[in-house]
């Protein structure tokens, strides 16, 4: 509308404006923005395969309504491939650790990780 003011043309009053836009359910309230959220840089940078890996536990519907697999899954930080998976009834501390040394194992690392997490 400014663009077409500032031209020379006029679609309607600004009185007409409004009362359309309320019409039109238009004129609600407009909040401030929210303050941008400060990012924290990354303390884990991976720049080759096998350095970082990160860890996630997702629940998978089963076949009975409320019953849930939990899907533990490792993925390499570096190329996002997935180094190991495992599927299991409930979430537990050890079937982390199996999965770690299962995974260990898989990629040829020799050696014990240091756990940060478990």
């Amino acid at each position: 509308m400014p663009k077409l003011a500032e031209q020379g043309v006029y679609i309607a009053s600004e009185s007409t404006i409004h009362r359309i836009i309320k019409e039109e359910k238009q004129n609600t309230y407009r909040s401030k923005a929210k303050a941008p959220v400060k990012r924290v840089p990354p303390t884990h940078i991976a720049t080759a395969q096998n350095q970082v890996w990160t860890w996630d536990i997702t629940w998978l519907d089963g076949s009975v309504k409320g019953l849930y697999f939990k899907l533990y899954l490792i993925l390499d930080m570096f190329n996002r491939m997935i180094v190991g998976y495992e599927v299991w009834e409930t979430e537990n501390a050890e079937y982390g650790k199996i999965l770690v040394k299962r995974a260990l194992l898989a990629q040829k690392i020799s050696g014990m990780p240091s756990y940060t997490s478990l």
